[in-house]
């Protein structure tokens, strides 16, 4: 009984689609699986063997990384898609998104979407600043830069409601022809993707068509480490004078004083400020908890 090996591109109930070589396979997985505690994940390189006329799926590589809202492995890339406007852009939400990403050690890029409807340089600065390589979309048109990001990976968008991530997806391939929400009075898009599936990109690699990141958890980062995925904090760190400096505090901090030269975006110091009390408060709760 021959084994072969493939991407796991598609999971619903317990059928499985796996493409090896370019063709798509339809498996079910194997009860030692489940047994075992496995769960398979969209993304995962899975060993198949044909029993009678049904594949199964046997076993699966070691993952370099994986997600579970979404439920997807093996990630090469994250494209965070900000909107120019409509819906307007939510810093605090998408630095949250960027350090969540940062900590699973994921590469990140970003794509300001529908350019044609506000002027968008100020965000282009901000995230140039901090160090991510920035691409300019506009949801109906098709841009190489963008193509080029994707191409021979497993990439995912991800961003705030509405900021157009499933229209982009059409506009790299009209053939994928993903339903899109619209967006109403209150300027938020309605999810429309309900599981995860990796779509064939022609210029090759794949695009996670994915529900979004439903949960964006930092709690498992201690607030004293949050400073470690704002990349732009890190070419000045070493400078304040003291040590273990968690940037919270003008007083000889270096951090803070490129802040105010406007080398590091406020916006961005804004968010990590804010985001660093959420997680300080939640670290006292446990604490007096644990008394």
């Amino acid at each position: 009984m021959s084994k072969i090996s493939g991407l796991l591109t598609e999971g619903f109930g317990s059928f499985y689609t796996v493409e090896v070589d370019g063709k798509l396979y339809e498996a079910r997985a194997r009860g030692r699986l489940k047994k075992d505690g496995i769960r398979l994940l969209i993304g995962d390189r899975v060993t198949l063997e044909k029993e009678q006329d049904v594949y199964a799926i046997t076993g699966i590589e070691e993952r370099k990384n994986e997600l579970i809202r979404p439920a997807v492995a093996n990630v090469d890339s994250i494209v965070v898609v900000i909107a120019a406007a409509s819906p307007d852009p939510n810093f605090k939400q998408t630095d949250k998104l960027l350090a969540f990403l940062e900590y699973h050690g994921l590469d990140v890029s970003i794509c300001i979407n529908k350019t044609d409807l506000a002027d968008y340089e100020d965000i282009k600065e901000t995230y140039e600043k901090a160090g991510y390589t920035v691409v300019l979309t506009s949801s109906e048109s098709k841009n190489d830069e963008l193509e080029e990001l994707l191409k021979d990976k497993i990439s995912a968008f991800a961003g705030c409601s509405g900021v157009g991530k499933s229209t982009l997806i059409n506009a790299i391939d009209g053939d994928f022809d993903r339903e899109t929400g619209s967006v109403g009075k209150i300027k938020r898009g309605r999810h429309t993707t309900t599981h995860t599936k990796l779509l064939p990109l022609k210029s090759g690699g794949y695009i996670a068509d994915t529900p979004g990141f439903s949960v964006v958890d930092l709690t498992k980062i201690e607030a004293n480490d949050l400073h470690l995925y704002f990349r732009e904090f890190k070419a000045y760190e070493d400078k304040c004078k003291f040590y273990g400096c968690v940037h919270t505090s003008d007083k000889n901090c270096e951090v803070t004083r490129q802040v105010s030269l406007g080398n590091i975006a406020k916006s961005r110091y804004d968010s990590y400020l804010s985001l660093y009390e959420e997680l300080n408060s939640l670290y006292k709760t446990y604490d007096r908890k644990d008394k």
